[in-house]
């Protein structure tokens, strides 16, 4: 959090912080957290990997896989956002 005080422009303390919130449980925070982040970089796939994380947590299924989607289209071989788009499909076909 100070490192944002100091260049609120720089994406990886956001998304180290978003990292931290998702692991603490506190999912509302964690979402903010990525969204600033892909504000300031679209293409951060990672961040779209975890906002689908954060946003299948709270429920909102379609928009996490939308943002597992972009993740994969941004780079194909991500294993970790297919696994995820996989996984959420899963879940969403029961």
């Amino acid at each position: 959090e100070d490192a944002l005080k100091i260049r609120p422009d720089y994406t990886e303390p956001r998304y180290t912080l978003g990292l931290v919130y998702l692991r603490l449980g506190r999912i509302d925070d964690a979402v903010t957290q990525y969204r600033a982040v892909l504000q300031l970089n679209p293409e951060y796939v990672e961040a779209h990997n975890n906002l689908g994380i954060a946003y299948a947590r709270l429920g909102r299924m379609e928009e996490a896989a939308a943002e597992f989607k972009t993740a994969l289209k941004l780079a194909p071989g991500n294993s970790e956002a297919r696994k995820n788009y996989e996984l959420l499909k899963k879940i969403i076909n029961k």
